[in-house]
């Protein structure tokens, strides 16, 4: 080859790469981000478009596909409310977004995912009536091991006593559970209790559940429940209408 052709090739190597680096220039960087913090399973997502110094004469045109969920609202607009259900809990909702109208050879489509939370409600434990302080105890300590293995598990203890027990009765019952509590050295803290009266013999049922559940459909507000570490102060006053 002559040297007339090398330099022709050397032009128009270097002519392809301007017109590649301007295809490039005018290509916006599209992005999509999604819902900060935990979302929990059956509420509302957020997934928002970021496109990056578009062309002003271009018509952006936004079109979003999710893998799981429902749409709510926000279809052919840079922001969409994704709906997801209880059913979704521990997996993933990827939102795909392609956008239209850009620079010929600009790749329009970007991508986001985001965790869904279950919210695990309460679920009972143990039961027991009035038993000896060797069985609470052993019950007490099974409980402490669930409660050890997981740090932000929570425990509401059910105290149902008859309505004819005498005041007397009811603070010994309480002082069983205390007293095994402390035996085994465990922190009354990560117990509440809630104390009712009913027709049916005493009975305890202990409930174990996570922050996010929602313990009011069981009857287990937190102004209905007594700290498991103010327990004890709290029976000078308790029953005493009784």
């Amino acid at each position: 080859m002559n040297r007339p052709f090398f330099i022709f090739l050397a032009l128009l190597a270097c002519s392809l790469s301007i017109a590649a680096q301007t295809v490039a220039n005018n290509c916006p960087q599209i992005t999509v981000i999604g819902p900060s913090g935990v979302t929990r399973a059956g509420e509302t997502l957020t997934f928002t478009a970021n496109v990056e110094s578009p062309d002003r004469n271009s018509k952006i045109e936004y079109s979003w596909t999710v893998s799981a969920g429902a749409i709510e609202s926000g279809q052919g607009t840079s922001s969409i409310n994704v709906r997801s259900t209880q059913e979704m809990g521990n997996t993933t909702i990827t939102a795909t977004l392609k956008v239209s109208g850009l620079p010929a050879d600009c790749s329009g489509t970007a991508y986001e995912e985001a965790g869904i939370y279950a919210i695990r409600d309460p679920h009972p434990a143990d039961s027991f009536g009035n038993l000896s302080k060797s069985y609470v105890k052993a019950i007490m300590d099974n409980i402490y091991i669930q409660l050890r293995n997981a740090p932000d598990l929570r425990c509401i203890m059910v105290v149902r006593f008859n309505k004819n027990d005498s005041r007397s009765f009811k603070l010994r019952y309480l002082e069983k559970i205390l007293d095994a509590i402390i035996a085994l050295k465990q922190d009354p803290a990560r117990v509440k209790f809630k104390i009712t009266e009913r027709e049916s013999e005493v009975d305890t049922q202990i409930w174990l559940f996570y922050p996010d559940a929602n313990t009011s459909g069981f009857g287990m507000d937190e102004s209905n429940l007594i700290k498991g570490e103010e327990l004890r102060q709290k029976m000078r006053t308790l029953f005493l209408t009784k």
